[in-house]
């Protein structure tokens, strides 16, 4: 893939240098495809994406001439387009636990309190099934007509409406983000999702995370639907479909990782850590597997699937990246661009003021950047300083308003004198 971008990146700086800026730059040029048309698939999963999911059984069952079995249920085009090809159910368990709770008293053992208060569907002695006698009448105000529509005739045409297709996914990490949150972890859900119902019963599932997901995306692009099918094809294919999928941009997918360091990522990670190497990715030389102890099944990361983060580097207060970590990502530096304040009122202002917090700090990492200042009037640098500038130096300095007046003034910015009348705060005038 020839767009100069490694597989697991970082770019790290001080605030304002246009780390986040850079990221929404990579999302728009390289995980972008721009006027694509939607296949007839994905038209059908757009349009089937809206219904619950026993509507959508509903609507196979009220058109079907004769009961259907589960098996012939999940064969129907409306079924398979309403099913997230990242839920790892088996589709006929998805099926027969919603026809189950939807069912009518004859044809369900389920108790009572997972059970919904319509009960639509009837199963007969060959375990067959149809809408319930007494919801025949009824059925095309109980479902909508464009759905009932769409399963008789589940044919939808190709869209050529040139809007964009995105490939990345978008997270900003925080103090609290866990393992579970990012790959998959046991979560509470609500079992009530119509508003006839009522109030329903507290319940965990194994939800899957943005990473997990973001992988699936990826094995999608490379021509396969799920971790098993991919695990059970041979060596030889595995590598010459990600051969494929790492060549060719348009079948590569992104996760952009915001604050990366603000999160445990060691503990975000957790086993994956071993996997990021882009020589132990699902399709390389030295492939590697896990199995993931929530759900037990096994996991690689893709070698089409791209991780790009930021680091913010002059906030100490946050965690730094540890070395199994730092040594599987390439960094590179965003710092202030002084070429963009050639010319510009601001420009010799930050010069002297990324000189003067040098002076004191010896480090470049707490420079300030030039996205405080781009497309901002001369007119609004007084607001500037006092709102974000001034804040941001105390904060450097532990408060020292000594060595924050000294920077100030080696920028000549011009500061009211500090009284009792202003509570001693530095205000630029």
């Amino acid at each position: 893939m020839d767009f100069n971008l490694p597989i697991n990146l970082i770019y790290y700086g001080p605030p304002g240098t246009g780390k986040t800026f850079k990221l929404n730059e990579l999302k728009a040029t390289h995980f972008t495809d721009k006027g694509v048309s939607q296949t007839s698939e994905e038209a059908l999963r757009e349009r089937v994406s809206g219904f619950h999911f026993w509507r959508v059984l509903g609507a196979v069952l009220a058109t079907a001439k004769t009961p259907l079995s589960v098996s012939q249920i999940v064969e129907h085009p409306i079924v398979k387009a309403r099913i997230n090809p990242a839920n790892k159910t088996n589709p006929k368990n998805l099926a027969w636990g919603e026809l189950q709770s939807y069912a009518n008293d004859e044809s369900t053992q389920l108790i009572e309190k997972y059970r919904r208060s319509i009960q639509l569907f009837q199963k007969d002695q060959d375990s067959k099934w149809s809408i319930a006698e007494d919801k025949k009448s009824e059925i095309v105000n109980i479902l909508d007509p464009d759905l009932l529509e769409l399963a008789k005739n589940p044919t939808v045409q190709p869209k050529a409406d040139g809007k964009s297709k995105t490939r990345y996914n978008f997270i900003t990490f925080h103090q609290k983000y866990s393992y579970e949150d990012f790959i998959e972890g046991i979560k509470p859900v609500l079992k009530n999702d119509e508003p006839e119902d009522l109030p329903g019963d507290l319940q965990f599932e194994l939800k899957k995370g943005i990473f997990y997901n973001s992988c699936i995306e990826a094995l999608n692009l490379a021509g396969y639907q799920s971790f098993e099918e991919c695990k059970k094809d041979s060596p030889d294919n595995r590598a010459a479909k990600f051969k494929n999928a790492s060549e060719n941009p348009k079948l590569c997918f992104a996760l952009f990782i915001d604050e990366i360091n603000r999160a445990n990522i060691s503990a975000v990670f957790g086993e994956l850590i071993t996997l990021l190497e882009s020589d132990k990715r699902i399709g390389a030389k030295h492939e590697m597997w896990v199995t993931l102890p929530g759900s037990g099944k096994k996991f690689g990361i893709p070698s089409n699937l791209y991780l790009v983060g930021t680091m913010n580097t002059a906030d100490r207060s946050i965690a730094l990246v540890d070395i199994a970590l730092r040594r599987r990502f390439e960094f590179q530096g965003l710092y202030p661009d002084n070429e963009k304040g050639v010319g510009e009122w601001w420009g010799p202002i930050l010069l002297n003021l990324n000189q003067a917090i040098y002076a004191q700090k010896k480090n470049p990492d707490f420079f300030i950047g030039h996205a405080f200042f781009i497309d901002k009037e001369e007119s609004e640098k007084t607001s500037i300083f006092n709102h974000k500038i001034i804040p941001l130096l105390m904060e450097y300095f532990q408060n020292n308003l000594e060595k924050v007046q000294t920077i100030l003034k080696a920028a000549e910015i011009v500061t009211e004198d500090l009284s009792i009348q202003n509570n001693f705060q530095l205000i630029a005038k």
